[in-house]
């Protein structure tokens, strides 16, 4: 019987031995499934930041790659301290065309609503101010004449400062010169 009792101790034993590596494996493999999951997640989540640093990468590269055409349409547009360079060119033209310039006003905008204007007057004769018109028309600035008046000589603009000869028997045109791609502050 002690064979017997001994026996029964050790089959006991075993089965208890089984239960709790059972119960040890089983809470060991809940474990495993649990940082599995939060594994899975994370490589999940690491995948997507890779695939965001690499498209910001490109959208950098892109960046500098188009860097120069960005400047060269941000230098197309007309600001306060390039609008001298309009008046230069304008004073320009007057002289390629053998005409007196004198400029009058300008109204620069305040806002990407408004349109920025200039207005002068050019003296000379009538085929000098038609090249002159010619020659604006192909102007590398965006505009247009919103305003002319051609005329004989108005003695009153003979005070003004002004560029260019001026001979006796001229008429004048004065011109309201509205420009498209000024850019307001």
């Amino acid at each position: 019987m002690l064979a017997s009792k001994k026996t029964l101790l050790q089959i006991i034993g075993a089965s208890a031995l089984l239960m709790f590596l059972a119960a040890v494996s089983w809470f060991l493999y809940q474990k495993i499934i649990a940082v599995s999951t939060v594994q899975a997640s994370s490589e999940g989540k690491i995948a997507s930041l890779e695939e965001q640093a690499a498209e910001f990468s490109r959208s950098e590269e892109n960046l500098k790659n188009l860097e120069s055409e960005i400047n060269l349409i941000n230098n197309a547009f007309i600001n306060e301290e390039s609008f001298v360079e309009v008046v230069r060119f304008l004073e320009g033209l007057a002289r390629a065309s053998d005409l007196k310039f004198t400029a009058e006003s300008a109204k620069l905008p305040t806002s990407q609503k408004e349109e920025a204007n200039i207005l002068f007057t050019v003296e000379g004769d009538f085929n000098s101010a038609m090249r002159f018109l010619i020659l604006l028309d192909r102007s590398p600035y965006s505009g247009f004449i919103s305003a002319l008046a051609i005329g004989p000589r108005n003695t009153s603009t003979a005070g003004r400062k002004s560029s260019g000869p001026v001979a006796a028997g001229t008429i004048a045109a004065k011109i309201n010169y509205t420009i498209f791609n000024f850019k307001a502050k």
